[in-house]
């Protein structure tokens, strides 16, 4: 888990994980980049369905949950965005997604989303929220991006400072880049929560 927020003095968080049962693991007051140590690695996380949940003694974020799935011998990496507490109606959407690539020879294609939310305020006024237009109507788009162990994350959250009496479309949409292939690149799926 990483956050770049420029106050570490309220970067204090705790972690559980949860393997439907009970919390079988936590940590209290971590901060920034969370690694389990060489001991605790052959044991957590437990092989099947987990839950890793992230909350903040000072209400600085959200509580947030990851939901995930653990094999034998698999490493697991799990990025936990985190959103600014939010006001009475205020709503937030986040997407966080891992690139995905598909190599062939000398050449490879990256494979990206991108969150859009579109309404209409007005007769005249349709709002569209995305990578290139941030800001409408209330709603500002913001996003950040992660490299941690060659894998490259990418998070969008929009935040709507109230949600109106209109009708919106939030969807996420993929495109795709042609690259040169390197020696590092592998074909490697989307791996996206929205």
């Amino acid at each position: 888990m990483i956050d770049h927020a420029e106050d570490d003095d309220r970067d204090d968080y705790d972690v559980k994980i949860n393997d439907g049962l009970k919390n079988y693991y936590h940590l209290e007051d971590q901060e920034n980049f969370i690694t389990l140590g060489s001991q605790d690695s052959k044991t957590i996380p437990h092989i099947g369905e987990n839950t890793i949940s992230v909350s903040s003694d000072e209400d600085a974020f959200v509580d947030s949950k990851r939901n995930f799935f653990t094999l034998p011998g698999m490493d697991t990496n799990i990025e936990v965005p985190l959103v600014s507490k939010l006001q009475d109606g205020e709503l937030a959407v986040v997407l966080s997604w891992t690139q995905g690539s598909t190599v062939s020879g000398s050449s490879a294609i990256q494979n990206n989303l991108d969150l859009h939310i579109e309404f209409q305020t007005s007769p005249s006024v349709l709002c569209q929220i995305d990578f290139t237009g941030r800001q409408c109507g209330g709603v500002k788009l913001t996003t950040d991006s992660i490299s941690t162990d060659g894998k490259f994350t990418q998070i969008q959250a929009a935040k709507f400072d109230h949600v109106g009496d209109f009708n919106y479309m939030v969807y996420a949409s993929r495109s795709t880049k042609s690259v040169s292939n390197t020696q590092s690149m592998r074909n490697a799926q989307i791996q996206a929560t929205l």
